[in-house]
């Protein structure tokens, strides 16, 4: 969606806003999906929604300080290397790592973790000046990031039957039609109030219908939908409608999206 924007001329802000969105919303819904789940099969997570709020709180802000920790760690370490494959090898080491710790001996949120300490490091003046110079630390993970989304969709491909859309048509329905009502919740509601109370630039209406449009669902919510667990009752259902959603927003809204961007007169902003 972010390409498409780039292309449609779209204003900078709105393309920033929905890159920044996105990292935050793909790692909370891991978090999120993670925690459900195992409520649903009865794990060590407490029934209670209030329980359960507050153990989100502590992975999710848990990821986060690993990967602060994590990224001012490999910050100050990538300042005394040399070397495009060495700063190359020491982001995935600290990718890893990150995730390892939060995530398999902290039993925080790794995905948190692996995201705060990536913008970390990225933000290392050092880094990029390096990188500026050698660029192969971002390919490498351009690279990674375009196999991940060619292997996770492939995987969504075989595991696509004509009785999803047959037999679940109707969760389907009800998918698109939740994830449109909490989208323009968020962004048409939410996001003003939070710009008010925090004294931010105030967004204009028709950044907020395109910043409502652009939220496409993709890689993550495939990923998590192929990693529902077979115990779990529904787990067709809820596959079929995410497939359904996925399809709806990549198809669909993308392909209004620049329509959308000249008809709010936002090409020429």
């Amino acid at each position: 969606m972010v390409q498409v924007l780039k292309q449609a001329r779209a204003p900078e802000r709105i393309i920033t806003l929905l890159e920044g969105e996105s990292l935050f919303n793909d790692a909370t819904a891991v978090v999120l999906f993670t925690l459900l789940v195992s409520m649903t099969l009865g794990s060590s997570f407490e029934s209670e929604w209030q329980s359960t709020a507050i153990t989100f709180a502590r992975v999710f802000g848990g990821g986060i300080m690993v990967g602060m920790l994590v990224g001012a760690l490999v910050s100050l370490l990538i300042k005394y290397i040399k070397g495009a494959y060495v700063i190359a090898l020491v982001t995935l080491l600290a990718a890893y790592g990150a995730y390892i710790i939060a995530g398999g001996v902290l039993h925080y949120s790794g995905v948190m973790a692996v995201l705060t300490a990536g913008l970390i490091i990225s933000e290392l003046p050092a880094l990029n000046n390096k990188i500026k110079l050698d660029s192969f630390s971002d390919a490498l993970w351009q690279f990674a990031a375009e196999l991940t989304d060619k292997i996770i969709y492939l995987l969504a491909g075989i595991s696509i039957t004509v009785t999803m859309f047959t037999e679940q048509w109707l969760a389907m329905i009800l998918g698109i039609v939740a994830v449109i009502i909490a989208r323009a919740f968020i962004i048409l509601f939410l996001l003003p109030l939070l710009c008010f109370i925090m004294s931010l630039k105030k967004i204009p209406v028709n950044q907020l219908f395109v910043l409502n449009w652009g939220g496409v669902r993709g890689t993550v919510t495939t990923a998590l939908a192929l990693s529902l667990p077979f115990t779990l009752d529904a787990w067709f259902t809820v596959q079929s409608a995410a497939y359904r959603v996925i399809l709806f927003t990549l198809f669909f809204q993308t392909g209004c999206m620049n329509y959308l961007v000249r008809k709010l007169k936002l090409d020429a902003a």
